[in-house]
This record gives structure tokens, sequence and C-alpha cells, in this order.
């Protein structure tokens, strides 16, 4: 939460949480998973909806997809999309 907090326009938040992804993309931050997937306004809402469905599922005791390994073309992703959102950020600055 606090780095949602802290967050101010232009700046890059790794995570992997919706909803800090959710709240910098308000304060008109970048925002990009661990796995290099970059949240933005047009999929934001989507995930939040697929993680409040998820909840619902495991609190009726059902079970959810766990989470993928780790894999060389996640970093590979990570990097080229951390690049491009530094680029973006730095002519928006």
């Amino acid at each position: 939460m606090k780095i949602a907090n802290e967050a101010k326009a232009q700046d890059i938040v790794v995570t992997q949480d919706y909803g800090v992804a959710a709240m910098v993309l308000g304060k008109k931050a970048y925002a990009i998973s661990p796995k290099g997937n970059i949240y933005n306004n047009d999929n934001i809402d989507k995930l939040l909806f697929e993680r409040h469905l998820s909840a619902k599922v495991r609190r009726g005791g059902g079970k959810t997809a766990s989470h993928k390994k780790r894999s060389s073309e996640d970093d590979t992703r990570l990097k080229e999309n951390l690049i491009r959102l530094i680029r973006k950020s730095e002519i928006n600055s």
C-alpha cells in the first residue's frame, strides 16, 4: 500500500497485485508485473474482476489455478517491457 501511496505520475511500479496496479495507474504512473505484463487502463478492470471471481470460488471451497514457475520468456518480456516503460516515462516527463 505504501508503494501506491508514494507513487507519482511517470513512476514505474513492479507489482503482481492488481489492486496496487490500479491505484498507481490512477496516479498516471506505470505498472508492470514481475513477469513483464504491462497493466493499463484497458486491462486492469478485467484483471480486477477475474481476481474477484477467483476469490469468490476460493471462499466457496473451490480451487483456482496456482502460479506458474517463472520462465526465461518471462525474464525477456520483463526486460523488454520495462525498457519500453522507462523510455515512455522519460518522453512524458
